[in-house]
């Protein structure tokens, strides 16, 4: 009798404890719901480092898995896709207008441009209106014709694949924006050379299958991201190597291989991270070792390490630059432009 007592008493108490942790797993999903929801609210309590990390891996959509504005490319993985398209997320909705080479600039911007600017999504103008790009505001304020020529995700690697491609002729400035996540890129490309593979068709197909399925949601979806990126955290910290190829020489290897297609240009370099990592070495480390002599390519480089980008360049949840941002970097690039 006794132990049919402690039997049920046990099996009331794991019923209880089981109800308690789901009651508890449904205000926590509520909680996270309302900081995306609300960002602003977030970051007057504290909580919008959660709120932003939250957003970028459930919510956030990326241009190159979008079928309206980009297609697979062989050479470089994926570009823009030729025409117009809005592209939009929480905190914008930005129309594109792109060219015949899938650029995010005008037709005319293709023929002898005096400034071409590579670089990832930062470059692109991820977030802000085309009018707004510092690309843009550059062309606007120099009156010379600039080609915006980034593209969401491109290392230096594909970024010099690309510039093989446009017209050259009139070109005395190239401004190279350089991401932390370049180095995986261009590692590979130390690997492989200048036969370097992007992504065949049945991988992007595949990677962007992927992506639009993480971005499908389930209740219980944001507690079990977080859970999950934390775990992964934790055991890549256990795991960690030290890498072998440093970040400024993958990145120097690359425009050494590269350096024809330099010749005649001033390569103005500089660095634009997410928020929340702008404070880093790399350039830094890239002029120590372009004193030293380190490649003809890049012995006459312009460094750009005081942008001084805060807060309140960035969008609250997307971790890119707003419009106020690329308005002071379009001035730090023009104090180094003749």
């Amino acid at each position: 009798m006794k132990k049919l007592a402690y039997r049920k008493t046990w099996i009331i108490s794991l019923i209880c404890s089981v109800f308690i942790c789901f009651f508890l797993i449904c205000l926590l999903e509520l909680l996270f719901m309302g900081l995306i929801l609300r960002p602003s609210l977030s970051k007057r309590i504290g909580l919008l480092g959660i709120a932003r990390h939250l957003y970028i891996h459930t919510e956030k959509k990326l241009i190159h898995f979008d079928p309206e504005c980009s297609q697979y490319d062989a050479r470089l993985g994926y570009r823009l896709k030729p025409g117009q398209c809005f592209f939009e997320n929480q905190e914008y909705r930005t129309f594109y207008r792109i060219n015949s080479l899938g650029l995010r600039d005008d037709e005319s911007s293709l023929h002898k441009p005096q400034i071409v600017v590579l670089g990832d999504s930062f470059a692109m103008g991820w977030g802000v209106e085309q009018d707004e790009t510092f690309a843009s505001i550059i062309e606007k304020k120099r009156h010379s014709k600039v080609l915006n020529a980034g593209i969401a995700s491109y290392g230096t690697a594909r970024a010099m694949r690309l510039l093989d491609q446009i017209d050259r002729r009139a070109l005395k400035y190239v401004v190279l924006q350089y991401c932390l996540n370049d180095f995986r890129e261009n590692e590979f490309f130390h690997e492989e050379g200048l036969a370097f593979k992007t992504m065949s068709l049945q991988k992007y197909e595949e990677t962007r299958l992927v992506y639009m399925d993480k971005r499908t949601y389930f209740f219980g979806n944001y507690f079990l991201t977080l859970i999950k990126n934390f775990s992964k955290s934790f055991i890549k910290n256990l795991h960690q190597k030290n890498e072998q190829l440093n970040e400024a020489d993958a990145f120097l290897y690359v425009l050494s291989q590269n350096k024809q297609l330099l010749q005649n240009v001033q390569l103005i370099l500089l660095e634009l991270n997410p928020f929340g990592m702008l404070r880093r070495t790399f350039i830094d480390e890239v002029k120590k070792k372009v004193i030293t002599g380190y490649s003809d390519a890049t012995k006459n480089m312009i460094f750009i390490d005081n942008v001084d980008l805060t807060a309140d360049h960035f969008f609250l949840l997307d971790d890119h630059i707003n419009s106020s941002g690329h308005d002071l970097i379009a001035r730090r690039i023009l104090e180094h432009i003749e």
